[in-house]
């Protein structure tokens, strides 16, 4: 007989699994910290989703996506290719 596997923390969950959860209703985007809603608007900005669609799934504002954005920009983890509204966020 085996023992359950232990739950794994937030930190060290991929942030695919971490989307599915808070899609499947399992997990409260408000419970996220800062550095796991980074990871995630990460992800999904690089699936092609936008900055209102990572806010509305994140529940956060679409303000507060813009300043995650700028962190990922700063650590050299995104790039961003254009001007304001034309902006296009790229893999570095």
């Amino acid at each position: 007989m085996s023992l359950p596997e232990p739950e794994r923390s937030l930190a060290d969950q991929p942030a695919a699994t971490i989307i599915q959860q808070i899609k499947a209703g399992v997990l409260a985007p408000s419970t996220l910290p800062k550095e796991q809603r980074q990871r995630c608007v990460e992800a999904l900005l690089l699936e092609g989703s936008t900055h209102s669609q990572i806010a509305q799934l994140l529940a956060c504002s679409e303000k507060t996506i813009q300043r995650e954005l700028n962190i990922l920009i700063e650590r050299g983890l995104i790039r961003r290719e254009g001007e304001r509204r034309w902006s296009v966020y790229l893999p570095v």
